[in-house]
Formats: structure tokens, C-alpha cells, sequence
């Protein structure tokens, strides 16, 4: 083969080279611009206002849902919503992370008091107290911020029922093996019931398996929080940034 012949087919190489990484580019492009057209929609921003909001409106500041549960439903799955609270907020209903991340936002100067209604559910013919919180099914992740949120004192009622995972303000809502699970609080305050004021009526977090857990600048009023962190307390059952010994 000649020195011309070798050169011929090194230019042609580098056209063919030339043209195969356009295309890939082209190909590239077309799938980033399919990225960009979707992404929007996986990031999601919602107003709730349980006094004066309407789930009639778009969830919009000016036109807020009144229900939680509205805001994180459209929530795409492998999406984030953030969700801000214009008033406090009484669970009557639970409000389910599917495979997303959900960001519950109060508000920097007047903290948003979350309450929780309870109930008792029946399974394998017994019965068993919860009370209405927030619950990840699959990946679900759940992002507390600027939020007062207050564990119920026992009713009455349901006084000898044994707790469920659902007695918890965040919960599992399905068995182990879920993928990746995890909840922050940031910036509020956990209300534990005091023996003066009842028997508390469940726990902070109720899960099946391995968990990421992360609080900051956290406080705990009440009752100690550390004996009314976890409905579970097997050992690997969480993983925490934390040592459970610094928990108020």
C-alpha cells in the first residue's frame, strides 16, 4: 500500500470518526431536549391552605389547595414537589410519598403546627390504633421544614388497642425492601405529650427496613423524644447522622 493510499484511508477514518460523533451528538441532543421537556413537570411547586384554600383551585400561592393530599398527589413518580403551608394543618387523611420526594414547607418567621387525627384498622382480624400521617410507598422521601408538628395524646377510645406502624407521624406504608426511604426535619419542633397531659399516642417514625434519618436544628418540647423516635427499634433497622444518645 502506497503513502497515498495510507493517508487516503486515515482522512476517510476521520471523516467516517468526524460523522459517527456528530450523530451521537445529534442522538445525544435529541434525548437531552426530551430530558429538559419532561423535568419541569418533575419538579412541582404547590400552596395548601386548610382555612381558606380550595381543591378546586391550581395550588397555586394566590389559588392554594386546601388538602395535603391533593398537593402530594401530583407529584410525579421520581419527581420533587414542594409544598408550602400558607396555615396550620390537621391530618384527616394520609399523605403518601410514591417513589418522589416531598418537600413540606412552613414558614421561617410563624412555624406551621401540624396536628394528627387517629383511628383504629383492622387487620388479621384485630384491631390496631394509628393516626393519620405521612407515608412513603417505594423510594418516598419526605422533607420537613419549619413545621411545629405535635404527637396526639392516646385517646381514649382507643386506650389497649397495640400501636401500628401508622401510630407514627411518618411511616412505612408498605413492606421492607422499598428501595430507598428516608426523612429530614429541619428547623421546628417535635411535640412529645408529657405524662401530665396522657399516654402519646404513637411514635415519630414507623418503618420496616433501613432508612436514612437526618434532624437539625430541631428542638423537642414534652416528653423525651429519644424514647418516642421509633416504632421499631431492631438493631440496623435505621440509618441516623446521629448518635441516638444526642437526641433531646
Amino acid at each position: 500500500m502506497s503513502l497515498t493510499q495510507s493517508l487516503n484511508e486515515v482522512v476517510q477514518s476521520t471523516k467516517d470518526l468526524i460523522e459517527t460523533v456528530k450523530t451521537t451528538y445529534s442522538q445525544h441532543d435529541v434525548e437531552i431536549q426530551k430530558i429538559l421537556a419532561v423535568a419541569p413537570e418533575l419538579q412541582r411547586v404547590f400552596y395548601v391552605d386548610a382555612v381558606n384554600g380550595s381543591d378546586e383551585n391550581d395550588g397555586s400561592e394566590n389559588a392554594p389547595f386546601r388538602r395535603l393530599k391533593k398537593a402530594a398527589d401530583l407529584v410525579p413518580r421520581h419527581g420533587r414537589g414542594h409544598i408550602y403551608l400558607l396555615s396550620d394543618y390537621h391530618m384527616t387523611e394520609p399523605v403518601f410519598a410514591h417513589d418522589c420526594h416531598l418537600n413540606i414547607f412552613g414558614n421561617k418567621d410563624v412555624f406551621r403546627k401540624v396536628t394528627f387525627e387517629q383511628y383504629s384498622h383492622g387487620t388479621d382480624g384485630n384491631d390496631y390504633r394509628a393516626f393519620q400521617g405521612f407515608r412513603w410507598v417505594g423510594s418516598g422521601y419526605f422533607n420537613f421544614c419549619y413545621l411545629d408538628m405535635v404527637l396526639p395524646v392516646l385517646d381514649p377510645q382507643y386506650n389497649g388497642l397495640p400501636t401500628s406502624n401508622y401510630a407514627s407521624i411518618v411511616s412505612c406504608a408498605t413492606s421492607s425492601h422499598t428501595g430507598n426511604q428516608g426523612v429530614t426535619f429541619r428547623y421546628g419542633d417535635i411535640r412529645i405529650p408529657t405524662a401530665e397531659e396522657g399516654t402519646p399516642a404513637g411514635h415519630i417514625l414507623g418503618h420496616y427496613s433501613p432508612i436514612s434519618v437526618y434532624l437539625s436544628n430541631v428542638t423537642a418540647s414534652g416528653a423525651s423524644l429519644k424514647e418516642r423516635f421509633s416504632r421499631n427499634d431492631r438493631a440496623r433497622s435505621y440509618t441516623m447522622n446521629f448518635n441516638f444518645d444526642e437526641l433531646p
